[in-house]
């Protein structure tokens, strides 16, 4: 039964959980740093990504420098010169409209070569100005990807009910549950197991980030198109993990569909359990048992036993 062909997801936890998880149909939501795996949703950003970040923010400040020195009437050029000059800024100006509109800054080619050259000749005179502007924008930006971080907010199911090792790690010892839904359509994503960690796509923030500047917003952390993109490195684990066939939803406090409850971020999930799978530890006579049994039945959730296999080393259920 490890394997799942019925698109279905299944959350291990205890008793207690399980009874706040049917009352309000919500899971709860953790922050990555609350995880037992010091790697997971690690940002790791390259040396070479910083610096091409950099250059894109060079880039979109001179564009925004060169669109100003174009518009100064103050400087006497020839007419046909000045007639170079407005096509330049109807040009420029399309440009930028295009990446504001879009919220997604895409380099000029032109201002891609100016930018190389003033880079060199600024860090080669150590300009202060030049130097600061950068450097407080950079700056800006990688707060803004720490803050998405400590945003996040996940909460994890697998693909497998039959895991002696997420029955104890998760489902306090066999003595809890593991709870079946249909998987979701949407905000639902497989975890990718690989041996290495997973590089963060600096060049798209920035690029993002940029585009807001461009519109005078700031960036939506909330936004699900936004969060699809840099959403990576919180679904790629280590290959020590591949036998919990994770399934993860990733939020922000900021989502539409998470909310507080008792200091807890829930999220809502879209359908009742089909189905609740008891530990074969579990305590039948307590008052938590009970209460999660009249719970089940109240919302006509059917409830499978699990039992120790008397051949194998495994868990199985006991559908009779």
């Amino acid at each position: 039964m490890g394997i799942n062909k019925e698109n279905k997801i299944y959350k291990y936890t205890s008793l207690e959980s399980a009874i706040k998880i049917l009352k309000n149909n919500s899971v709860k939501l953790e922050f990555p740093n609350n995880y037992n795996d010091p790697f997971d949703s690690a940002i790791d950003i390259r040396q070479k990504d910083i610096d091409k970040s950099l250059g894109i923010i060079t880039e979109y400040y001179v564009a925004q420098e060169f669109l100003k020195l174009l518009n100064n009437k103050d400087i006497k050029v020839k007419k046909h010169v000045r007639i170079i000059m407005d096509i330049d800024i109807f040009l420029l100006k399309l440009y930028l409209n295009t990446n504001r509109k879009n919220k997604y800054y895409d380099s000029i080619p032109m201002m891609r070569c100016i930018a190389k050259l003033i880079i060199k000749i600024y860090k080669k005179h150590n300009v202060d100005e030049f130097n600061n502007t950068f450097k407080s924008q950079s700056e800006l930006l990688f707060e803004t990807i720490k803050e998405f971080r400590n945003k996040a907010l996940i909460s994890c199911f697998s693909k497998r009910n039959d895991s002696i090792l997420m029955w104890s790690h998760y489902a306090n010892d066999h003595k809890g549950v593991c709870i079946e839904y249909t998987r979701p359509k949407k905000e639902f994503l497989d975890v990718q197991y690989r041996k290495n960690i997973c590089l963060f796509d600096l060049e798209y923030i920035t690029r993002k980030y940029l585009g807001h500047l461009l519109s005078n917003e700031k960036i939506d952390m909330g936004n699900k198109y936004f969060i699809k993109r840099i959403i990576r490195p919180f679904t790629i684990k280590s290959r020590d993990w591949k036998y919990e066939e994770e399934v993860r939803c990733v939020f922000t406090k900021e989502s539409k569909d998470v909310y507080l409850n008792e200091n807890h971020y829930l999220f809502k999930m879209p359908s009742l359990p089909t189905k609740i799978f008891i530990g074969c530890k579990v305590d039948k006579k307590s008052e938590a048992y009970r209460t999660l049994i009249k719970e089940a039945s109240n919302k006509e959730i059917k409830i499978i036993e699990m039992e120790a296999s008397e051949t194998k080393f495994a868990v199985i259920p006991n559908e009779n």
